[in-house]
């Protein structure tokens, strides 16, 4: 586990140690090892099955939850809904559903993808009205957890604001907030085996910091992440 020190004054200062382990929660980017197949059904009667198993052991995960989420308009997934199938001891699955999609612009689709606690959710490419074999590979979770603090002397204008990013994108704020008393940690879950970039803006005395580092996030492992500002 690594574990990132900053010091906001009028230059950042950082200092690396490591440290060990944690657990769940972030969806951005999805990663997945898996295939799609051939033969024709039907238009509506979509038919999926295959195995599931850990990136690192290669041994079979059992109970993972299959879940239909839609896209529609090129807008956020919504409708999400447990298909009420999971895989068993061997790490195996086969459902029959029917996968929707509209040919508006853009379009409207449904998609499946899977979800187990201590793994990032992996999509199934799976082809409407066909059979498809769908062999997945899970990966463990990474975790941030940052610890943020105010440090003396400070005043009530004081403010700060941190996110996390991927691929030069700004993601969702983990932490936005004014006031003097600032001590808070807290944890998300990041994708793994990636590297992120960690942003961060405060105002400090009535001085304004904006910063930003590249961390690598190996799954399995947590980043400890430590903010004074």
């Amino acid at each position: 586990m690594e574990e990132f020190f900053h010091t906001l004054t009028l230059v950042p200062i950082l200092k690396r140690q490591t440290m060990n382990k944690l657990t769940k929660g972030f969806l951005l980017i999805l990663i997945v090892f898996a295939y799609s197949c051939e033969k024709k059904t039907d238009d509506q009667e979509t038919i999926i099955f295959g195995r599931i198993v850990d990136s690192e052991t290669g041994e079979p995960v059992k109970d993972v939850s299959i879940y239909k989420s839609t896209h529609c308009n090129g807008g956020p997934a919504h409708d999400t809904i447990f298909t009420g199938n999971k895989t068993d001891l061997d790490g195996k699955f086969e459902m029959k559903l029917n996968l929707w999609y509209a040919n508006y612009d853009p379009p409207c689709y449904d998609f499946l993808f899977v979800q187990h606690p201590g793994y990032f959710d992996s999509p199934i490419s799976a082809k409407r009205g066909a059979i498809n074999e769908c062999n997945i590979t899970l990966v463990k979770n990474a975790y941030l957890k940052v610890h943020i603090k105010n440090a003396t002397p400070y005043n009530s204008s004081d403010w700060i604001r941190f996110w996390i990013g991927s691929n030069g994108i700004y993601g969702d704020w983990m932490y936005n907030d004014f006031g003097i008393n600032i001590d808070t940690t807290i944890i998300t879950v990041a994708l793994p085996n990636y590297t992120h970039k960690l942003y961060w803006k405060s105002v400090k005395n009535g001085i304004t910091t904006n910063s930003n580092q590249d961390v690598y996030f190996p799954s399995g492992d947590t980043i400890n992440y430590s903010v004074l500002y």
